[in-house]
C-alpha cells in the first residue's frame, strides 16, 4: 500500500481559473524564481506595508462615524462592526482580484526596487500569489473585530443603552 502521510504531503495551493490580458496565476512557482526565496520575502514586506496602510485609512474612517456616534454606544457599535464587514468583504474582493490583476498596476510593483523585482515571465504569479495572502490574512483580522464590535452592540442591546 502507498500511503504518503498529511505531514509529509505537498501542500496544495488552488489554481486561478481565470485569465485576463492574455496571463494566468499559476499554482506552483516557477523553477528559476523558487530559489530566490529573499525576493519573495520582500515582496510579502511590501505587500503588508501597503495593504497595512490601505487598511489603516479605512480604520480611521470607521473610527470617526463610531465617534460621531458616540452618544449611543449601540448605534455606534453597530456602525463599526457593519463599516468593518463591509471592509472585509472589500478585502476578500481584493484577494479574488488579485489573481488575475496585472502585476505592473498594483501599488506592491510600484514601491518594489528594479533590482528586487521577480524576473518578467515569472512576476505575476509572484505578485499574485503574495498579494492574495496578504489581503486574505487582513480579511482574516478584520473579521475578527467585525466580530467584536457586533458582539459589542449586542451587549449594549440587552443593556438597555
Amino acid at each position: 500500500m502507498n500511503f504518503q502521510s498529511p505531514r509529509n504531503a505537498a501542500p496544495q495551493t488552488p489554481a486561478c481559473d481565470g485569465v485576463a490580458g492574455g496571463f494566468a496565476a499559476r499554482s506552483q512557482p516557477p523553477d528559476p524564481f523558487s530559489l530566490h526565496g529573499r525576493d519573495m520575502e520582500h515582496m510579502r514586506e511590501v505587500a503588508f506595508a501597503t495593504v497595512l496602510r490601505a487598511c489603516g485609512f479605512g480604520s480611521l474612517a470607521i473610527f470617526c462615524v463610531m465617534i460621531g456616534l458616540s452618544f449611543e454606544p449601540r448605534a455606534a457599535f453597530q456602525a463599526g462592526g457593519f463599516l468593518t464587514t463591509l471592509m472585509a468583504g472589500i478585502l476578500l474582493f481584493k484577494a479574488r482580484e488579485a489573481l488575475t490583476k496585472n502585476y505592473r498596476r498594483t501599488e506592491m510593483w510600484l514601491y518594489l526596487e528594479k533590482d528586487v523585482r521577480p524576473p518578467e515571465a515569472y512576476a505575476q504569479w509572484a505578485s499574485s500569489v503574495v498579494l492574495r495572502e496578504t489581503y486574505l490574512t487582513f480579511a482574516k483580522w478584520t473579521s475578527a473585530v467585525a466580530i467584536v464590535m457586533w458582539v459589542l452592540a449586542l451587549l449594549f442591546s440587552f443593556a438597555g443603552t
